[in-house]
């Protein structure tokens, strides 16, 4: 089966990603891409991402390291890719869609080269996400998601979920949801405290699109927590 995400999978190849980019995206080459210092994308560039990548390759090494590979070493690397993944898909959406890029600007960076077809634009959802909650242990809530009941396939252009929940006595309102979660692959696992066991956990769901645009809120679900 073709795998049309561009995404490398893997920790050492993301790794390799992000060192690629950092590597060669810098000097004329970072202005060309609309990044330079001293204005807001390139102080994001700069900070957000720079940030988290620096983080997420920090974690990678030390997993690497057979010595210092230990279980909070996994929990560490997990949790710092999965902050780095949506801003990398950010940044290279943002450099691809400049139109003086060329594929082999691209390729230098590391990223993928145009389309043959034309560069076309991911849309923002129109629909909301299919979504069930299943008990999947003690102190552990798995939300599944898809397109449609019958598909846990993503709708074209969609790299991802943001689930909002809250924890409550009464049905809350979208606003009053305090707590998010962003997932790019079903289902979600929320874990709780065992003092919040027997309680009613409220969420809902949107899809993001490669570009980081969201669309609109399903409905607010319900589960008791186990």
């Amino acid at each position: 089966m073709h795998r049309k995400d561009w995404m490398p999978l893997g920790h050492e190849q993301r790794c390799k990603l992000a060192e690629r980019i950092f590597k060669n995206l810098t000097g004329d080459l970072r202005i060309k891409a609309g990044l330079p210092a001293g204005i807001p994308v390139g102080e994001w560039y700069d900070g957000v991402y720079t940030e988290k990548c620096t983080v997420f390759c920090n974690a990678f090494y030390v997993w690497e390291n057979i010595p210092t590979r230990t279980p909070i070493a996994m929990d560490n690397l997990n949790a710092a890719e999965e902050n780095f993944i949506p801003l990398v898909r950010k940044l290279h959406n943002f450099v691809s869609e400049n139109p003086v890029i060329t594929d082999s600007d691209l390729e230098t960076i590391g990223f993928p080269k145009h389309s043959s077809g034309g560069h076309a634009p991911a849309q923002v959802a129109e629909t909301a996400p299919y979504m069930v909650a299943t008990a999947a242990g003690a102190r552990i809530v798995d939300i599944g998601y898809g397109a449609t009941l019958a598909s846990r396939a993503k709708p074209a252009g969609q790299h991802g979920i943001e689930v909002i929940h809250e924890i409550s006595d009464t049905k809350p309102e979208l606003e009053q949801m305090t707590r998010s979660d962003f997932d790019t692959r079903t289902p979600l696992r929320i874990t709780f405290h065992d003092s919040e066991r027997g309680k009613t956990l409220w969420f809902a769901g949107r899809w993001e699109n490669t570009r980081g645009q969201k669309g609109p809120f399903g409905e607010i679900q319900s589960i008791i927590i186990p």
